[in-house]
């Protein structure tokens, strides 16, 4: 009985507690748009998302495709039959996986698209 006196307490408390504060480095202003994110436009008219994580606030402009689209220019790829090699460098070392051809996903295969490019214009040269 203690201990669900103790829960209905809590309980209580902390739903009296009121809204989170905003986390430090989110501007004046800025609006929740998910619970780990705020939509903020700057004095210049340009709309910025700002995210928290454990390891502190992020912008990025509102809009703008995820980081891992944008950035995939140390990826490889190595054809292997009907399936496709991808190999990626990480802090803990080569991260590899494969993929079927028929079951890419984009940025695969915009990867591999860019493999055969680079291939077609060193077999001309």
């Amino acid at each position: 009985m203690k201990l669900f006196l103790a829960f209905s307490i809590s309980a209580v408390w902390l739903a009296a507690a009121g809204p989170a504060a905003r986390p430090a480095g989110i501007p004046q202003g800025a609006v929740a748009a998910a619970p780990a994110a705020y939509r903020y436009t700057d004095a210049n008219g340009r709309k910025w998302i700002y995210h928290t994580s454990p390891f502190g606030v992020t912008r990025e402009p509102e809009g703008a495709p995820p980081r891992f689209v944008r950035d995939f220019a140390n990826v490889k790829a190595i054809e292997d039959g009907d399936r496709v090699r991808f190999e990626r460098p990480t802090p803990f070392g080569l991260y590899r996986w494969e993929t079927r051809k028929s079951e890419l996903n984009e940025m695969e295969r915009m990867v591999w698209q860019r493999e055969q490019a680079s291939r077609a214009a060193s077999a001309k040269d």
